[in-house]
């Protein structure tokens, strides 16, 4: 009989249950995570921004370089120039160049970390390396 009588209130729990939740969404705590992620709506570039951007590209800015100056993904800096039709500017390596990051690779350095101090992409130097064969693990 205990065990009826203490679910038989079920209009109590439920009201229990529904004022948690509410405390819960409307807590601060709640409401300043979901603003320290940063995430939500992209920020939009205006004419004016647009035409900065493909004019600093086109004066050779790097991507990277652009994302910062503009407060924005790389991936959007992308975009921009694919919508405004811009010649995209490939930097390869020179063979000369690839020397050091070879050295560095071989030493243990990621490929992230080798890049970070060439000033290029990770897959850039990937790409030289895999040319001299030599991408695979070291020892």
């Amino acid at each position: 009989m205990e065990l009826v009588g203490a679910c038989s209130d079920q209009s109590r729990t439920a009201a229990k249950f529904a004022d948690l939740r509410r405390r819960i969404n409307d807590s601060p705590a709640r409401r300043s995570g979901r603003r320290d992620r940063g995430q939500g709506v992209p920020r939009r570039l205006n004419v004016e921004e647009t035409s900065d951007l493909v004019q600093g590209y086109r004066a050779g800015l790097t991507v990277y370089e652009l994302a910062s100056q503009f407060g924005i993904h790389r991936g959007m800096v992308s975009g921009v120039l694919e919508r405004e039709e811009v010649q995209r500017r490939r930097r390869p390596l020179s063979t000369s160049q690839v020397e050091e990051p070879s050295v560095l690779y071989e030493n243990g350095w990621s490929l992230a970390r080798v890049g970070e101090e060439l000033g290029c992409d990770a897959s850039t130097v990937w790409r030289a390396l895999a040319k001299l064969g030599k991408t695979g693990p070291y020892e």
